[in-house]
C-alpha cells in the first residue's frame, strides 16, 4: 500500500514487536523495533546555479507499506510522528549510499557529533535522529550496488532499469510523475528492504546482530574461528596499551608512489608491469605471522635488535634518525612515508610527494620489516632505539586459514 506521511496509521510501529535482544540488560544497549524500514530521495539540478533540490523522498516500512512525500515538511512530520510512538526504541532505516543522503537530512536536522559514526570524512556509516532514529548505509553493508545486490539475492522486486526514470530532466516538488517513474521510485526502496530481510533469514540474524559492513560477515567467522583455539593462549598475544599505540603508529597500506624521476613524463617504449594472482590469500595462508606475545628485551639497544631480527624475530620499534637521507640520489620511490614521522621542523627535512628523501631528525614507528628496507634505502648520521618489543614468527592457525580458504573457494 502506498500512504502520504499524513494519511499513515502510525500506530503500526507503535505496536509492532521489539527485537530479542540478550544485549539489552547491558546498561546503553538500544532496543530494536522489529520492522526493516528504507529510505531514498530523488533530486534535479537546478538550471543556472551549481545546486539541487529533492523532488520526492520514498520510505519503505516492512515489505507492504510505502510513504511518499514531496516536501521535505511533509518528511518531518513522518519524523514528529515516529518520535510520538516509538516510546524510547529505536527504528532502523537503511540508506543507500547513506552519503549522500545525509547532506540533504543534515538541511534539516542539526546532527550532533556524536550522533554520526562516519568511516571516513563524508563516509557516515550510520547516523542517529531524534533519539529513536538509527540510519544505517546499506551500500556500505553489501558493498554492492543496489542492482547488482537485489539480483545476486534475486529478490522478488529488484531494482528497476534507469531507463524509467531520466536522472537529467528538471523536476521541482510539483512536477507531475508518471506511474513508470512512481515505480522506479518505490522499487529503490523496496528492493533493500526485501535484500536486508533476506540476509537476516539466511544468517539468522536481527536488526541487533546484523553486521553494518560486508567486512563484518568475515569478522564474525573468524571470531568464531578463534573460539575454537584455546581461549587462554588467544587472550595471551593481545597487546597491552603500549604495544597497540606502537602497532597503530606504525600501520601503513601497500607502498605506492610514483618515480620522482619519471612522473609527468610519457614513456612509450620498454614498459613492462607484473600483476600477483590472489595475493592476499596467499599471504595470509603461506605468510609467517608473530604467533607469541610481543615482549620487551631485556637490554633495549640498536645491538639486540638487530640480532633479534637476524634470529628472524618479529620486531615493532620506535626509532629516531639524526642526519638521514636516501643512499641513492637516483632513488625513485623513497619508502619513509612523511605522515608517519615525528619531530619534523619546517626546513630540515626534503620531501617527495609526502615521502622523506633526507631529514636532520625523524622519529617513527616500523616493524622488521620497513626497518630491513629502510637500511638497504636510506644511510644516517645516528639511530637510536627508544622502545622495542619482538615476538616469534610462525604460521596462523590452522582454524584461521580454514575460514580464509573456504571464503576464496566460495569466491
Amino acid at each position: 500500500m502506498i500512504y502520504s506521511a499524513l494519511e499513515y496509521d502510525y500506530n503500526k510501529i507503535k505496536n509492532a514487536q521489539s527485537v530479542e535482544s540478550r544485549k539489552r540488560k547491558k546498561e546503553g544497549k538500544r532496543e530494536y523495533i522489529d520492522i526493516v524500514c528504507s529510505f531514498d530521495i530523488e533530486t534535479s539540478k537546478l538550471p543556472f546555479i551549481d545546486d539541487s533540490i529533492m523532488y520526492i523522498w520514498m520510505l519503505q516500512i516492512g515489505p507492504n507499506d510505502t510513504i511518499i512525500g514531496r516536501t521535505w515538511a511533509e518528511f518531518s512530520y513522518f519524523l514528529r510522528n515516529v518520535y510520538r510512538v516509538s516510546c524510547g526504541r529505536w527504528l532502523v532505516i537503511y540508506v543507500h549510499n547513506l552519503a549522500y543522503e545525509f547532506t540533504y537530512l543534515s538541511g534539516i536536522y542539526h546532527f550532533k557529533p556524536e550522533e554520526v559514526f562516519a568511516v571516513k570524512s563524508r563516509r557516515p556509516l550510520k547516523c542517529d535522529m531524534l533519539g529513536c532514529i538509527e540510519y544505517r548505509c546499506s551500500y556500505l553493508h553489501s558493498n554492492k550496488s543496489l542492482a547488482k545486490w537485489s539480483n545476486d539475492l534475486k529478490i522478488a522486486h529488484p531494482k528497476k532499469d534507469g531507463e524509467d526514470l531520466d536522472y537529467y530532466a528538471y523536476r521541482t516538488p510539483r512536477t507531475p510523475l508518471t506511474e513508470e517513474n512512481l515505480v522506479y521510485c518505490i522499487t529503490d526502496v523496496l528492493a533493500v528492504v526485501e535484500c536486508i530481510e533476506k540476509e537476516l533469514v539466511q544468517e539468522g540474524d536481527t536488526l541487533e546482530t546484523i553486521p553494518l559492513t560486508s567486512t563484518g560477515y568475515v569478522r564474525r567467522e573468524l571470531k568464531e574461528a578463534l573460539h575454537s583455539i584455546n581461549p587462554v593462549r588467544v587472550r595471551s598475544i593481545l597487546p597491552d596499551v603500549a604495544q597497540y599505540n606502537l602497532l597503530r603508529w606504525a600501520f601503513r597500506g601497500g607502498d605506492t608512489h610514483a618515480s620522482r624521476l619519471w612522473s609527468g613524463e610519457l614513456v612509450e617504449q620498454e614498459c613492462h608491469s607484473a600483476d600477483r594472482v590472489s595475493s592476499y590469500p596467499d599471504v595470509v595462508l603461506n605468510g609467517v605471522y608473530p604467533i607469541t606475545p610481543f615482549k620487551p628485551p631485556r637490554e633495549c639497544n640498536i645491538e639486540r635488535m638487530l640480532l633479534s631480527m637476524k634470529r628472524g624475530r618479529a620486531i615493532i620499534a620506535h626509532l629516531v634518525f639524526v642526519g638521514i637521507r636516501l643512499r641513492s640520489a637516483q632513488d625513485p620511490a623513497p619508502y619513509i612515508s612523511k605522515s608517519k614521522c615525528r619531530g619534523l621542523r619546517k626546513g630540515d627535512y626534503i620531501e617527495d610527494n609526502g615521502r622523506i628523501i633526507s631529514a636532520e631528525y625523524i622519529e617513527i614507528a616500523v616493524t622488521d620489516v620497513d626497518l630491513r628496507i629502510i637500511i638497504e634505502q636510506y644511510e644516517w648520521q645516528t639511530m637510536e632505539v627508544v622502545q622495542y618489543y619482538w615476538a616469534k614468527y610462525g604460521k596462523l592457525p590452522k582454524p584461521v586459514r580454514d575460514v580464509i580458504m573456504n571464503l576464496y573457494r566460495d569466491k
